[in-house]
């Protein structure tokens, strides 16, 4: 990876354990990509340079390092708080 491009992690959870894992990890054109991708599914998009930069030295479908755990936990609370404004602001639609 290029340090001075622009990168992007998506992440999940693993099935079985909860761990987190990525699922895909690209700079450049690549990580516009990922990023487009997850505004067209209106997934929520969290922009923490130090936590993108740890994660990209993974491979897609790695789990995510323990080290890394409270900076991740940090991602899965915005990630959390965002769904539930989409779900209030839905509700209030309906």
């Amino acid at each position: 990876m290029n340090p001075s491009e622009k990168k992007s992690v998506a992440l999940r959870y693993g099935q079985r354990d909860c761990t987190p894992c990525s699922t895909s990890v690209g700079d450049g054109y690549l990580a516009k990509r990922i990023e487009g991708i997850a505004q067209e599914r209106g997934l929520p998009i969290e922009k923490e340079s130090l936590l993108t930069d740890l994660l990209a030295i993974l491979d897609a479908e790695s789990a995510i390092p323990k080290d890394a755990h409270c900076l991740t936990s940090k991602l899965i609370t915005f990630l959390w708080r965002a769904d539930q404004n989409l779900k209030k602001g839905t509700e209030a639609s309906n």
